[in-house]
């Protein structure tokens, strides 16, 4: 039976053992992170918990995600079905750490990927059109207009 956990606004003070704790009790989850910005102890933790019993959704929506917690977290994204990380910087290398990581992934459960409002533009656009060869429906509201041409072209 599955079980949500949303740790958001109402747990100000999270640490790495509750989180760890919090999160690996339930195994086939559904992890909500949304609207909590998460620090290196918490970005490890969570790393901890996705390589142990990763969920079915892992939703980091405007966590405060950059380069170097993408390198950390997206290495478990291909084992989860379910992966939103909208509202965050994937601009440049955020978008290629997130699809040379699925390339390499031996098998990708991931099927549903949002990528709305991380700062995409038209420079993004190859990349994304790469990451379409590993999702069945990907997200990406709030893309500049510009992008879309060269998505289509690549």
């Amino acid at each position: 039976q599955s079980k949500t956990i949303n740790i958001g606004r109402e747990m100000p003070t999270k640490t790495e053992t509750n989180l760890s704790a919090t999160v690996s009790a339930t195994f086939g989850a559904e992890i909500d992170l949304n609207y909590s910005p998460l620090t290196s102890l918490e970005i490890a933790a969570l790393a901890k918990v996705l390589e142990l019993s990763p969920p079915e959704k892992l939703h980091l929506t405007c966590c405060g995600l950059g380069d170097t917690e993408l390198k950390i977290l997206s290495k478990f994204f291909s084992q989860i079905p379910e992966v939103w990380i909208t509202g965050n910087n994937l601009h440049g290398n955020g978008i290629q750490t997130v699809v040379n990581t699925l390339h390499q992934a031996p098998t990708c459960k991931l099927e549903r990927l949002d990528l709305s409002y991380c700062s995409l533009d038209a420079s993004d656009g190859p990349w994304i059109a790469r990451c379409m060869q590993y999702v069945k429906k990907l997200r990406l509201h709030g893309m500049k207009s510009d992008t879309l041409p060269v998505i289509a072209a690549n």
